[in-house]
């Protein structure tokens, strides 16, 4: 915090925390590993959100794809953490960058 106080706030709609003090966002868009559910009109629960695995790896029908897939995401982290390295930057940022990748791969953003 700019200010030096230790009193935030968390907004779970935003994913953002706040100084409380000096209103300096301190973190945006977090990544949550909460659980939530949601019941359709006829009862039936559903999960809401998307699951991501520690490890990057999910079921995929193509074997091709899943393999391909799986290089994509270990060229990936091994470049942002390259960055981060040169850039000087802590492990939560490079793991927060590493979760961006994964669904931006996740959701066909990387192409090429």
């Amino acid at each position: 915090q700019v200010c030096g106080s230790t009193e935030t706030d968390y907004d779970p709609a935003k994913g953002d925390t706040v100084c409380v003090h000096c209103g300096t966002v301190i973190e945006e868009n977090t990544i949550v590993s909460e659980v939530q559910f949601a019941e359709d009109a006829n009862g039936a629960s559903s999960v809401v959100g998307q699951f991501i695995s520690s490890s990057g790896t999910g079921m995929m029908s193509s074997s091709f794809a899943k393999e391909s897939r799986e290089i994509t995401i270990s060229n990936g982290r091994r470049k942002i953490s390259h960055i981060a390295g040169a850039l000087s930057l802590n492990s939560h940022h490079v793991e927060a960058a590493q979760r961006f990748f994964l669904l931006a791969v996740q959701h066909n953003f990387i192409q090429g």
